[in-house]
């Protein structure tokens, strides 16, 4: 027999499919990126983009131990975390001024990681005694200090909630091997509270936003959803790809409390946008860079 098939191609209009897929307006379509996308074509970006996109990028990660030997994607150089386990996103500075200068809408987020809550091992070998405050105050610091982030800003804050990789650390005779886990409402809800205080005491706004995929979102316990007390608090940046090909899915996301919080406020849609080779696409609602 004779078969028809339509190739459906990545689209190249996200925020013009989704809008006319679900009824919305306002829409705007963007990227996230990070030192694993170093060397990204920016000028095509901006052209991905177009006038009233937006880049979301990584300030910084937890992801990694302390005293953790690993190579920088940015050199390609052997390098170490040292005695924290935070490491500044060595791709920040460039994107940052590269979309300052296209005039493209900024977010920033980190990578939740390593915490005295979640290091298991003997003398904090993986955390070195590391807090969710502490995270916050590297956040803000780092922020602060590039100076594409200002008082009039209203850029979305992000904490990215999602587990990371296996690791093992030696503390004195002996090895611990350990999987750094998400961040708990909790620990999170910590993270969220300082980064508002030092930026509001401080004369700036606080839009925060917290990132994961749409099923932990939905997660529930026996009091409900898991999420609740941070959806009150911070807007949605949800992760729900279909079949990811590079197109807006069938559905819309599910957000679990955020329902009650206006739902998702960007979506992070496919991991193949043709942007600058294959990079996350994400769309925006009209008012997320509107602070609660």
């Amino acid at each position: 027999k004779t078969v028809s098939v339509k190739v459906l191609q990545p689209t190249k209009t996200p925020a013009a499919d989704a809008q006319k897929k679900f009824g919305l307006t306002g829409i705007k379509q963007g990227v996230d990126l990070s030192a694993w996308q170093y060397g990204a074509n920016t000028s095509a970006i901006t052209k991905w983009v177009c006038s009233t996109g937006f880049t979301l990028l990584r300030n910084g990660s937890g992801a990694r131990p302390i005293n953790f030997e690993y190579t920088d994607p940015c050199t390609n150089k052997k390098t170490k975390t040292g005695s924290v386990p935070v490491v500044k996103d060595c791709a920040y500075a460039g994107f940052a001024d590269a979309a300052t200068k296209a005039n493209r809408g900024l977010g920033h987020y980190w990578f939740n990681g390593w915490i005295s809550s979640i290091d298991k091992s003997s003398g904090d070998a993986f955390s070195g005694s590391y807090t969710p405050t502490k995270s916050a105050d590297q956040f803000v610091s780092w922020l602060l200090a590039d100076g594409n982030y200002t008082p009039a800003s209203t850029d979305p804050l992000v904490l990215d909630i999602e587990p990371g990789g296996t690791w093992t650390q030696k503390s004195g005779s002996k090895s611990y091997t350990l999987t750094l886990r998400a961040w708990t409402p909790s620990e999170a809800q910590t993270y969220l509270n300082e980064v508002k205080r030092l930026l509001v005491g401080k004369g700036y706004h606080a839009n925060l936003y917290v990132y994961m995929d749409a099923s932990t979102a939905s997660s529930r316990n026996a009091s409900g959803y898991v999420w609740s007390g941070v959806a009150a608090s911070a807007r949605l940046w949800v992760a729900s790809y279909g079949i990811n090909n590079g197109r807006i899915p069938a559905s819309q996301p599910t957000v679990g409390p955020w329902a009650s919080h206006g739902g998702w406020s960007i979506w992070q849609y496919t991991d193949t946008a043709p942007a600058s080779g294959w990079v996350d696409g994400d769309i925006a609602k009209a008012d997320a860079w509107t602070p609660r």
